[in-house]
């Protein structure tokens, strides 16, 4: 899916359905994402606003579910 197609919250659940799948491809990126941020601060960026329409709230979840504590600003 496009990210120009998407129009509705369905489309971009759809998209982050997909992309969630995706991570289990991308473990060594996650893994250098929670070994940074043992020790360090460290930001995720895009430029949605809202996180709930951005790929970052799938990243968060996972980091959530290995014990970080995640603040969206």
């Amino acid at each position: 899916m496009i990210k120009k197609k998407l129009e509705t919250k369905e489309d971009y659940n759809k998209l982050f359905f997909e992309y969630e799948k995706t991570l289990k491809n991308k473990q060594k990126h996650l893994q250098k994402i929670i070994e940074l941020g043992k020790n360090n601060k460290i930001a995720l960026m895009c430029f949605e606003k809202d996180i709930n329409m951005c790929h970052r709230n799938i990243i968060k979840k996972q980091l959530e579910k290995n014990g970080f504590t995640v603040n969206d600003f």
